[in-house]
Formats: C-alpha cells, structure tokens, sequence
C-alpha cells in the first residue's frame, strides 16, 4: 500500500511557478531586451505574485542566468525538431544548415547575444552563457557527426568541416540580425549553401 506524498502538490506547484517564470523571462527578454527587463515585469508576465517570483529568484540576474539554460535547451529542440530524418544525406544537411541560419538569425539566439553583451558588467551571467554554449557547442557538433557519419570520413574532418558550415550559416544570419535586408541575405545564402554541403561531402 502506498501513501500520496502531501507535499507533491505544493511541489508541483513550486515546479510550474518556476517554468513560468523561466518563459516569461525569455519572452520579457525577447519582447524588452535586458535593459528593459524587470522581475516585476517577469513576474505580470507569468501571472504571479512578486513573493512568488522573489522566492524562486531573489534578483533578476539570478533570473536571467536560469533563463540562459532555457534559451540553450530551445535552440536544440527547435533545431533538432527541424530535421528530416528519412531524406537523402545531403538534402538532410542542407535542410539542417537551412535551420541554423533560421535560428540564429530569429529570436531566441538575438536573445542570447542580446544576454552576452549585458554580460560585460556581471561575472556571474558571463559564466552562464559560456556554460550555455558549452552545452550547445557540443550538441551542435554531435549533430554533425550524426549527419555525416556514413560518409567514411573520420570525426576530425567531420568536426572541422561542420564547424566551417555552421558558422558560414551564423555569418549570414548576423546580417540579418544588423538589419541587411533578409530576403536578399537568403538568397544569398541558398546561392553558396550547396557549395558548402558539397566541402562537407567530399572525401
């Protein structure tokens, strides 16, 4: 026989009151920026008491450097969720390069930088986001393994030619995160994206 734990609801509670917080501050953080951002705005957003937000995060760096971990996480799954996993190799690279440009030029990675440039003034949300590309760093490259992975080439090459192609499809995306005009930067890019699956591909 088993006894309900009476402490499970307040617990899951605690639980949900602290997601909401962690997605109200990455929508404040999007929708305000960092200079703008307040925990009393986090706080509206998510739809709790200022005791409640206070409890979980006595400040909004505190704040901030838990939504860092959440920013990460989402990049992943929304580029993870993209992938196509029964389409050729090469189509499948494309459509993942096609996705990274996607991210970094959209809104959760505009967040992160905008978080890394008010870094300068705090150690401790410094270290937070390098944790966080830490993460992401690796899971990136993983990524490139799996795709490439029935190449025959060994991972060093892998590693070093996915890093190539990934941060050619970020430089696009930083113009259009300086305001170049996207649809030209598209094209752009989809003019030069076959040459660059085509150096991932090439034994």
């Amino acid at each position: 026989m088993t006894t309900d734990d009476p402490h499970k609801p307040k617990q899951e509670r605690s639980l949900r009151t602290r997601a909401a917080l962690l997605d109200a501050a990455v929508e404040e953080l999007l929708a305000r920026g960092y200079g703008a951002l307040s925990t009393a705005s986090v706080a509206r957003r998510a739809g709790v008491s200022r005791g409640a937000q206070q409890h979980h995060f006595a400040s909004k760096d505190e704040l901030l450097i838990e939504a860092v971990s959440e920013l990460a996480a989402r990049r992943m799954t929304e580029l993870r969720e993209g992938i196509a996993a029964d389409a050729p190799v090469a189509e499948r690279i494309a459509r993942t390069l096609d996705l990274a440009l996607e991210q970094y030029a959209g809104p959760l990675y505009a967040a992160t930088l905008e978080l890394a440039l008010a870094a300068r003034s705090s150690d401790a949300l410094r270290a937070a986001i390098a944790d966080g590309e830490r993460t992401v760093g690796p899971q990136i490259q993983a990524m490139g393994r799996e795709l490439l992975g029935g190449t025959a080439l060994d991972d060093a090459t892998i590693d070093a030619r996915w890093t190539t192609a990934v941060s050619t499809a970020r430089g696009y995306a930083s113009l259009i995160l300086l305001g170049h005009p996207a649809d030209r930067v598209r094209a752009q890019w989809r003019a030069s994206r076959d040459d660059v699956v085509g150096l991932l591909l090439r034994r």
